[in-house]
């Protein structure tokens, strides 16, 4: 059994930037829901449930790694200094168990699992359908999946923004931000994965750092230095704080107690545009028997409703949901000529043609 029982989805040594005199005791936040603003609510019982992973302490053991280096991570960059490549792989890979490790997350990948069966397990094969998995076999398979997805994210550029204005940065209980300036954009949507064009990837380091990951082909960062670049317009910083109020579960937290009033103005407009659903499925079955081009694979159309309700063979699809901001950070510029692969089918516009196949190279 792990040493401790209260265990953390966002971890405590994230959040020590964004606590009172930076010591990771106490954290001002407001309730989104409530719209309930909170000074000095201890940092100890934010994110965090009783055996949230469960009693092996595995998970514990593994996340508790990365945190260990987080800190002098965040020294490294606070200080604009040279990252590493092994701080670099370990800053990537900490982002990516951030964005699988929080209550969000697993009541996403609890929706995927029972939303695929509610549309594969129909009619006569009801019957066949198995039984729910527990709470935390469901959170492992999300962390599974994350590390899985390092592939994906190796390619993506990564800049750190300097926050020059006089507005704090803001976070959440759901900090790492997916979004898609250019799917959204080009084509007015809002899905996309992890290996999709024009994927955005941002997670607040403190009131006054931001880590970004971006899909190079897609866009530019202008700037003289490699890696940081400055934040000089509050309106930059209002629409990364909008994105942490659209991705967040409940609460979001803060730095300084007199910036509540203008953040709770804030959290009362952008509320009601916070995604009503994270995930959307699409059903296709077989349409005809023969080859599509595609390595003699069967052509599948999309269902009727109809044939979604009907026991059949199906494929179902499924896609992340990413906020929207009302507008986007002017540091981040779509190239002229995007470079984006695609073959025409479900997989849409991705990074690497080699990912349009199940063959890598």
């Amino acid at each position: 059994m792990p040493n401790q029982k209260n265990q953390h989805f966002v971890p405590r040594v994230y959040f020590k930037p964004f606590s009172l005199n930076r010591d990771g005791r106490a954290i001002n936040l407001i309730n989104i829901e409530q719209e309930i603003a909170i000074q000095n609510a201890s940092v100890s019982g934010q994110c965090s449930k009783s055996y949230f992973y469960g009693e092996d302490a595995t998970t514990e053991g593994m996340l508790a790694f990365f945190e260990g280096h987080y800190g002098q991570i965040f020294r490294t960059i606070e200080s604009r200094d040279h990252l590493s490549k092994k701080y670099d792989d370990i800053l990537r890979i900490f982002t990516l168990l951030q964005f699988a490790r929080t209550e969000v997350a697993s009541k996403l990948a609890a929706d995927l699992i029972s939303g695929v069966q509610d549309l594969t397990y129909v009619g006569d094969w009801s019957n066949h359908r198995p039984s729910p998995m527990p709470d935390h076999v469901v959170k492992l398979m999300a962390l599974s999946h994350a590390l899985e997805s390092r592939e994906y994210f190796q390619d993506l550029k990564m800049c750190v923004f300097t926050n020059e204005t006089q507005v704090d940065l803001i976070t959440s209980d759901n900090p790492v931000i997916a979004t898609n300036r250019w799917s959204w954009q080009k084509h007015q949507d809002h899905r996309c994965g992890m290996a999709s064009s024009g994927l955005i990837i941002c997670l607040p380091l403190s009131p006054r750092m931001l880590v970004c990951y971006f899909d190079r082909g897609t866009y530019s960062c202008p700037g003289s230095h490699p890696v940081y670049r400055t934040l000089d317009d509050r309106r930059d910083v209002y629409v990364l704080n909008e994105l942490q109020i659209l991705n967040a579960d409940s609460n979001v937290y803060f730095s300084d107690w007199q910036d509540r009033d203008a953040l709770a103005l804030q959290v009362t407009a952008t509320k009601d545009h916070r995604p009503a659903e994270r995930i959307l499925f699409k059903v296709f079955i077989e349409d005809e028997k023969g080859t599509d081009g595609f390595h003699g694979r069967a052509k599948y159309r999309l269902a009727t409703s109809d044939e979604v309700a009907q026991p059949m063979p199906k494929l179902v699809m499924h896609s992340r949901v990413y906020p929207v901001p009302s507008r986007w950070i002017s540091g981040l510029k779509i190239r002229a000529k995007p470079v984006v692969f695609t073959n025409g089918s479900a997989a849409g516009y991705v990074r690497n043609p080699a990912w349009l196949t199940s063959e890598r190279s």
